[in-house]
């Protein structure tokens, strides 16, 4: 009977297919309803069929426990303001609360200098900050949605924490301020990962501890099987969006015009090779106008990734999750931009990529590259970030939610 299954609250973002693509596939297990916005956007999507709330319909988060009555809230990150209020009620009602890896996390020094750097672009810029902040009126109600979740005997603890963490942020990046004020109201019950070890910011931001952590892989990668890999007529580039970004308001880490030429290079090496070059873009440059444009170079925006990945001749990118399926079973060379990913320089250590510095890099250095079999670690590849390469990571997550 429905009324039987698991009512599983997701406070998850749901208008990008991936994300929600591994709970599309065990629906029938679950009542999943979602949380995610503040309040219903205009122009909404969503790539599921489960029930929708919004955060500000509540007066607070014990209100939302009353009226979903989950049976356990799975986060996509709990330190934003009205998610530490609901995970601390879920908690003082028992209600299990886990956070679920959702893409290749990056060391926290990684994230800390991707702000250091966005930070410094936005004041070149002339704004005070990179991020989008909230209008006064909503800052009003969220803090009310916040004090309102707590007991008569809770609540002064929870002001503490609200009040430090501001302070704080006056004079430390919201990453740092995070680190500085450690609390159990933003600790989830679980931490369910690819890997501990690619799992570590964490550790280091938040103070997780090694028994919290629940590895099972990264479900989006069990498709990729080895009889599925062949070799067609093209390479393939994995898009990040790296230029500026709307959605982020964020000033990006190169000029369109230098991503261009990048493109260009890597095109020349493929019409050397007698081969195509497929740009896989990531959902954020989907309506990028200002791409170079050639006959031979083919734009895909949704697609079969892994037919994409499987019949590459090989694989470029700068860090996207899907390098790590692609590193299992494919060459692939990474570009390097500074100081931008320290995973980078991890999987060139176990001979699963190789690097080229990003504005230096010529087709000659491609070809070098590409034809030569790389030869990768593939237990330090598994036990560092993909687990198991076994098709079981669905299944996992399924076994985890249901017990």
């Amino acid at each position: 009977m429905e009324s039987d299954k698991p009512r599983i609250l997701l406070v998850w973002g749901y208008h990008r297919k991936g994300w929600v693509d591994a709970f599309n596939r065990i629906k029938d297990a679950f009542r999943f309803e979602l949380l995610h916005y503040l309040e219903k956007p205009e122009n909404e999507e969503n790539h599921t069929d489960f029930p929708t709330h919004y955060w500000l319909d509540f007066s607070s988060a014990k209100a939302i426990v009353d009226r979903i009555k989950p049976d356990k809230v799975v986060f996509m990150s709990t330190e934003g303001i009205p998610c530490t209020a609901l995970n601390a009620v879920c908690k003082k009602r028992g209600i299990p609360t886990i956070v679920f890896q959702h893409g290749m996390f990056q060391p926290y020094e990684n994230y800390l200098m991707d702000v250091q750097l966005q930070t410094k672009q936005a004041l070149a810029a002339g704004k005070t900050s990179h991020n989008k902040p909230n209008d006064r009126s909503t800052n009003v109600r969220l803090l009310k949605f916040y004090l309102r979740s707590f007991s008569v005997f809770s609540l002064p603890g929870a002001f503490s924490y609200l009040l430090r963490l501001r302070l704080l942020r006056r004079k430390n990046y919201e990453i740092e301020a995070l680190r500085l004020l450690p609390s159990a109201l933003r600790v989830a019950d679980q931490y369910v990962v690819f890997t501990r070890y690619n799992a570590s910011f964490f550790t280091v931001r938040d103070g997780v501890k090694a028994e919290q952590y629940i590895e099972i892989g990264n479900p989006e990668f069990d498709d990729y099987t080895p009889e599925k890999v062949k070799s067609a007529n093209y390479y393939l580039y994995i898009h990040s969006p790296l230029t500026y970004l709307p959605e982020w308001d964020s000033q990006g880490f190169m000029t369109q015009e230098e991503e261009n030429a990048c493109f260009e290079k890597m095109n020349d090496f493929a019409l050397q090779q007698g081969c195509k070059l497929v740009i896989k873009l990531h959902p954020y440059s989907w309506y990028n106008e200002e791409f170079v444009q050639h006959p031979n170079i083919e734009y895909v925006k949704e697609g079969d990734n892994v037919a994409l990945i499987l019949e590459a001749k090989g694989v470029f990118g700068f860090n996207s999750t899907l390098i790590l399926p692609a590193a299992y079973f494919k060459n692939v060379c990474l570009f390097t931009l500074g100081e931008f990913s320290h995973i980078q320089e991890d999987l060139e250590a176990i001979g699963a990529v190789k690097l080229v510095p990003f504005h230096t890099f010529t087709a000659e250095d491609l070809k070098t590259i590409m034809a030569v079999e790389q030869q990768p670690d593939q237990s330090k590849l598994l036990d560092q970030y993909l687990f198991r390469m076994d098709g079981g990571a669905l299944e996992r997550l399924k076994a985890l939610l249901l017990n």
